[in-house]
């Protein structure tokens, strides 16, 4: 999954708000997202991935930024695919 990817979940949970996504910005700071549009994000990527995130990864969602959320679901596929 690569920059565009997050962006186009985004997009789709997000598609109500006319927004310019920077990879710099942060999901509920930056995004000023509501709890169900989160839930939704959440369930979108894993649907996305085909796996449920693990603690780490589902915490960079909620804190980190869009760059950080692709980076831990780069490193949770990678690791899925190793093991």
């Amino acid at each position: 999954m690569n920059l565009s990817a997050t962006q186009q979940i985004l997009d789709e949970v997000l598609k109500s708000r006319n927004v310019t996504y920077q990879p710099e910005h942060r999901i509920l700071q930056d995004l000023n997202i509501d709890s169900i549009e989160v839930i939704s994000l959440i369930v979108e990527i894993e649907q996305k991935i085909g796996c449920e995130l693990d603690d780490e990864t589902y915490l960079t969602v909620l804190e980190g930024t869009i760059c950080e959320i692709t980076e831990a679901i780069e490193r949770l596929l990678a690791a899925q695919s190793q093991g």
